[in-house]
Order: C-alpha cells, then sequence, then structure tokens
C-alpha cells in the first residue's frame, strides 16, 4: 500500500509523516473543523474535512493518527455515520503494516503496554490495537458506555492476543471472557495468557471489610479518593488523631493467625490460577513479597510486579531488550497503608510511611504520609463535604 489518507493534524499524524517517507499521502482529514471553515495546511499538506471526503475515503485507505481513546470515537463514527470499515476502510496508525497486538484485560495493562512500547526491536514488528480496557465497556464508567459489545471489535485480524486470563464468571458476563474472545481469533493468531491479579492480595490490607468493602459515592462515581473501607478508622473515627496514629502503628491490633491465614490462602489460590497462565508468577511473588512491595492496594500491583510481566512477555515473543522500570507509569492513585502488624506478622522488609507518590486522588496537594492518609480519610467520609449530603452506596463487586 503505497498511498493512503491520513486522519488527524496532532502530534501522532506528524510523528506517522516522518516515518513513513515511502507513503503517499493523498491528502490529510480533519473531522473537528466545521465544513466551511478553513482549515489551514498541516506540514503543507491540504486539510479537508471529514464530510466532504467520505467518498474518497471508501477508494482510498485511511490511517487513523489520533490517540487511543480519540480513536474509539472516531472509530464508532466513521462506522455509525458513515458505514466504513475497519481494516477495509481505514486503522489505527500504530497498527499500520506491522503484526497487530490485542492487549485485552484491566488498568493493569496500561503500564505493561507502555513497557513493551518502550522495546525498539517490538515496535519494529508489532503496533499495538487501541482495545479498550474491560472496565470501559461498562455503562457506569467515567462518562458513559462507548461500545454496544465485545463485538464492536474485529478480533478476526489479530495477530498477537495478550489477555489477563478473564475468567468466565467476570463481572461484566461471560462474553467478555478471554475464552469466548479466544475462540473469536483467526488460527494463526498466537496467544498469550498473563497474569490477573485483580483482587487477589487482600491478606496484605486486613483493615478493609470483607463485605461492603468499597465505596461508591453518588454524584462522584469513579472520581472517589478513598474507594476502601476501613473498619479500624471507621470504628474509632472520633477519637484524637493522635490514638489513631498510633492504632495503625500497633503491632498487637490485628492477630498473626489471622494474617498469616490470609497470606496462606492468598497463595494457595495464586498457586491454582498460575497453572493458566503462560506467564507464571507464583514463584515470583512468593520470593519478592517479602523484600519489596508487589502491591499498592489489592486492586493494583506496582511496577515490580508489572516489568515481570512485560519482561517475560517480551522474552516469548524472542525480544531480550531490557526494559527500564523507574519509568514506567504507576497505578498508586488509590494506594493504601499496610498496617505495623501485617509488617511484623508477614516479616515484611519494607514499610512505604510516604503513600500515593504519583497518585491523582488527594484531597490536597502535597506529600501525604499515614498521618495525612487518616486525616484525609476522616474529611472525605466524616465531615460535612458535599457529598455526606448525597445517597452514600456501599456495594462489593463479587470478582474470583
Amino acid at each position: 500500500m503505497n498511498e493512503i489518507n491520513l486522519y488527524g493534524t496532532g502530534e501522532n499524524a506528524a510523528r506517522f509523516i516522518l516515518t513513513h517517507k515511502d507513503i503517499k499521502i493523498s491528502r490529510i482529514i480533519e473531522g473537528k473543523i466545521a465544513g466551511n471553515a478553513e482549515i489551514p495546511d498541516f506540514l503543507g499538506y491540504k486539510v479537508f474535512y471529514l464530510p466532504d471526503v467520505v467518498s474518497e475515503m471508501r477508494r482510498t485507505y485511511t490511517v487513523i493518527a489520533s490517540s487511543y481513546k480519540a480513536y474509539w470515537e472516531i472509530k464508532r463514527r466513521l462506522e455509525k455515520e458513515y458505514h466504513l470499515v475497519e481494516y477495509e476502510n481505514f486503522e489505527f496508525f500504530a497498527t499500520f503494516q506491522k503484526k497487530r497486538v490485542f492487549i485485552y484485560g484491566n488498568c493493569h495493562t496500561q503500564a505493561i503496554r507502555w513497557a513493551l512500547q518502550t522495546s525498539s526491536e517490538f515496535n519494529e514488528k508489532y503496533g499495538i490495537y487501541p482495545l479498550p480496557e474491560i472496565q470501559e465497556f461498562d455503562k457506569s464508567y467515567n462518562c458513559g458506555k462507548l461500545w454496544d459489545g465485545i463485538d464492536d471489535f474485529s478480533f478476526d485480524k489479530c495477530d498477537l492476543f495478550v489477555h489477563q486470563c478473564i475468567q468466565k464468571d467476570n463481572t461484566y458476563g461471560y462474553v467478555y471472557s478471554s475464552n469466548n474472545i479466544i475462540s473469536k481469533l483467526n488460527n494463526e493468531c498466537k496467544v498469550v495468557g498473563i497474569p490477573n491479579l485483580y483482587r487477589m492480595p487482600k491478606f496484605l490490607y486486613p483493615q478493609i471489610p470483607d463485605e461492603f468493602e468499597q465505596i461508591y459515592y453518588e454524584p462522584f462515581g469513579d472520581t472517589c479518593y478513598f474507594i476502601f473501607r476501613d473498619k479500624y478508622i471507621d470504628a474509632n473515627h472520633e477519637v484524637p488523631m493522635d490514638d489513631l496514629y498510633k492504632m495503625v502503628f500497633d503491632p498487637s491490633l490485628i492477630d498473626k493467625s489471622e494474617i498469616i491465614d490470609r497470606r496462606d490462602e492468598f497463595f494457595s489460590k495464586l498457586e491454582q490460577r498460575d497453572k493458566e497462565w503462560d506467564i507464571h508468577i507464583y514463584h515470583f511473588l512468593e520470593n519478592r513479597i517479602i523484600s519489596e512491595q508487589c502491591f499498592y492496594e489489592p486492586n493494583h500491583p506496582t511496577n515490580v510486579v508489572l516489568h515481570y510481566i512485560a519482561k517475560k512477555l517480551l522474552l516469548i515473543l524472542g525480544i531480550r531488550e531490557e526494559i527500564n522500570l523507574s519509568s514506567m507509569p504507576r497505578l498508586s492513585a488509590n494506594e493504601i497503608p499496610i498496617y505495623k502488624s501485617v509488617q511484623q506478622a508477614l516479616g515484611l522488609e519494607y514499610y512505604p510511611s510516604i503513600i500515593r507518590c504519583d497518585g491523582i486522588h488527594k484531597l490536597f496537594p502535597g506529600e501525604m504520609n499515614i498521618r495525612e492518609y487518616i486525616r484525609q480519610y476522616l474529611l472525605w467520609n466524616f465531615s460535612n463535604y458535599p457529598h455526606t449530603t448525597k445517597r452514600i452506596q456501599y456495594y462489593r463487586k463479587k470478582r474470583e
């Protein structure tokens, strides 16, 4: 394919032009500007407004040089309004003339996707398709449901399917399970199952109650600064701050046998699930969880874990290029403290006294130590902030 249309007038479009000098670009297409508006040239190319060139897009292949999330909206518009077909009429710029990689899972895939793209050898051979994370199919997520369902995506065009081993009885339904999607792949597609650790390491955080552990605030939705309840702070929220601080650091607060039992249950379940994954992590966590922080809270692993998964994935692809751990994005927005009794019971060699270092979920800017975490937790849950006058719904999503 030596001639294409290029959709987009941003950074990704400029990058595409500079790195594909062997490709003739017939026209630059802009979708946001009104039809009668004068559109400036882009890097010497004349720019056309989308409705004016749809007929040309039916004849000449179009590369969409947009951000990940912008592509979802553009794809939907091209399909619903103009009846264009992905891979027949257009595709995302990252996969153009490369093996198409679909990475399927939750927010853990953000860091893994980033890590893969730091490899020059990976980028030379593969392009990552902007597949939404599983929670972005949910009607309640962010600004609303974007897709009619998983069938909105052409999995039969996938060359490498990396999936987080979404189980049959997941929260969103069987159609979102890995097994269902794998059945839609072509016979030549390579499939790699990576660990799914979401909701698993609760033994590190026994302050979270077993029932009603998460909080949903209306009208805030996902914009919640403290998504996990803390049964010890909740039960003592009227006592002085100094006493709450001492409670968190009391090594006898939580019975050691309870912590050990929860840890053993975690590793027992992990051992069983590890057999289903192509990247095995049981022994890695068994050896590392004492010496290094491996989780921020039950939902999100640290980059120690995600770096290991990404490195193993590259090795499966025959790529030995190193990944820079320090520059990977971190999933620490909702990090919660590890209680002192947990540290001592498990013999942890680390104790993160400063949390949410990169987290956006803070009431106030600045460093968040454990005392500051307690203060903000109390403000959010027990003060007269506007949200406390709204209905508070506690819920637990059952995930196994």
